[in-house]
């Protein structure tokens, strides 16, 4: 088996910045301290967008994310991060949508230490 380690600066605070787990359907999201783990508890069935909102153009088909994709990680070899940006702005949907929490869960440390996590 392969494991990989994720490390991270800082501890993740706000939602935006925290470590998606999980699938499409259900997840969470990872935050805390070091010595509060938070978890904010997600399902597709809590979510910003509207029933068909996802299906709003402007829609993006499979061959043309790919080329966009492809192009963006040959941007990025070649040091291009400005091109890389606008390259695959064209994959973002003009409405933001996110997972909503509707559950937390909260685990607090009683011994304050270094923790790694190995996925």
């Amino acid at each position: 088996m392969r494991f990989h380690t994720l490390e991270f600066e800082r501890p993740a605070g706000v939602r935006v910045v925290g470590f998606r787990l999980g699938t499409a359907r259900h997840g969470a999201m990872c935050l805390g301290d070091g010595r509060i783990l938070r978890l904010q508890i997600d399902d597709d069935s809590a979510w910003s967008g509207g029933n068909w909102s996802a299906q709003r153009p402007p829609l993006v088909d499979r061959d043309q994310t790919a080329k966009l994709i492809a192009g963006g990680r040959s941007d990025i070899r070649q040091g291009e991060f400005e091109s890389t940006a606008e390259r695959l702005k064209q994959l973002q949907h003009r409405h933001t949508q996110t997972f909503l929490p509707f559950a937390a869960l909260e685990i607090e440390a009683l011994v304050v230490r270094e923790v790694r996590l190995s996925f």
